[in-house]
């Protein structure tokens, strides 16, 4: 097998696992979504929410990128992790146009 796809499968198999624990954490089976709608409270549209998300995580891979071989200060979300965040932020705002309403 391509060993690009092979690394591929396994970054989205990662995804899916961190989206199950953070989804448990942040919002419940019957709104899925309610971490993310919360923002509307504010009058900022859900998937506007997700895409501040997703310019956050984009800033911090620009800061941890540049800074190179530099530790980080904050050592809990390494550049693996950020790059996981923004990817499966991407996929909850695809999954979340695609739910009624919105």
């Amino acid at each position: 097998m391509n060993p690009l796809v092979q690394s591929i499968r396994s970054i989205f198999q990662n995804c899916i696992a961190i989206v199950e624990a953070k989804n448990a954490d942040y919002s419940s089976q019957a709104n899925p979504f309610a971490n993310f709608e919360h923002c509307e409270r504010l009058h900022v549209p859900a998937h506007v929410g997700i895409l501040i998300r997703v310019q956050d995580k984009i800033a911090r891979l620009e800061n941890l990128l540049s800074i190179g071989a530099a530790a980080p200060k904050v050592q809990d979300e390494t550049i693996d992790d950020t790059i996981d965040d923004a990817i499966n932020y991407l996929a909850i705002l695809r999954a979340k146009r695609k739910t009624p309403g919105s």
